[in-house]
């Protein structure tokens, strides 16, 4: 699995998807992966039967990604079987040690981001993204709020793991994320919402009608 497009390209994975709608929803807009929360904790947790059942319907170059947060291997490989995951997103405190485990999907490992030193965290786990998140004491995600972007220079640019950019961003506030920095991924959730696990049309489309403006200037 690899979201990379033509250098310079931005793409888009839409997160905590809870209904077939929204799934089409994304799709049409140009999203190129879709999460879908196997958390309990989250408010948009999705049972694994109703997720697969929605993964069914969709066309199959989009990438379904699991997110997953401090949970058990073994539940991990049989939520990846039930559902066809293509790949496996680790939002929890998990070790180098368990994504070692993890290897024999595509992965990708949630770093909490407070301070630019987080970010110093990257090169020691064996995955194939970072998704950098905003770091919230009570909270593995989903809470609307971004992190400092500044910090975003401190990323060996030698580094061969790609990243993802996730935390509060929104259509407004994407443009600047853009100038900041050139993820390969962006990950959007609450800021395309009208609630909880339920996407808003109008946001969804001025976000990559902006992303997409993006990439025709800067796509070589």
């Amino acid at each position: 699995m690899k979201f990379l497009g033509f250098l310079g390209m931005v793409r888009v994975k839409i997160c905590g998807i809870t209904s077939i709608e929204d799934a089409l929803l994304s799709v049409r807009c140009g999203a190129v992966a879709l999460g879908f929360n196997f958390f309990s904790g989250s408010p948009r947790y999705i049972e694994p039967e109703h997720a697969a059942h929605i993964i069914k319907m969709m066309p199959p170059f989009i990438h379904m990604v699991g997110v997953f947060v401090n949970e058990n291997p073994d539940v991990v490989k049989a939520v990846v079987s039930q559902c066809r995951l293509d790949c496996i997103q680790l939002h929890g405190d998990e070790s180098i040690e368990y994504c070692e485990q993890m290897r024999w999907k595509k992965l990708i490992k949630a770093i909490r981001v407070k301070t630019e030193e987080d970010i110093g965290k990257l090169p020691s786990f064996p995955v194939d993204y970072f998704l950098l998140d905003t770091y919230h004491v009570c909270s593995y995600g989903g809470t609307g709020k971004q992190f400092n972007w500044k910090f975003l220079n401190k990323i060996d640019t030698s580094m061969k793991t790609k990243i993802i950019i996730a935390g509060g961003i929104t259509p407004k506030n994407v443009s600047d994320l853009l100038k900041t920095y050139t993820p390969e991924v962006i990950d959007v959730c609450s800021g395309v919402e009208s609630a909880h696990g339920k996407k808003d049309c109008n946001l969804m489309n001025s976000l990559f009608k902006i992303v997409s403006s993006y990439n025709v200037r800067n796509t070589v």
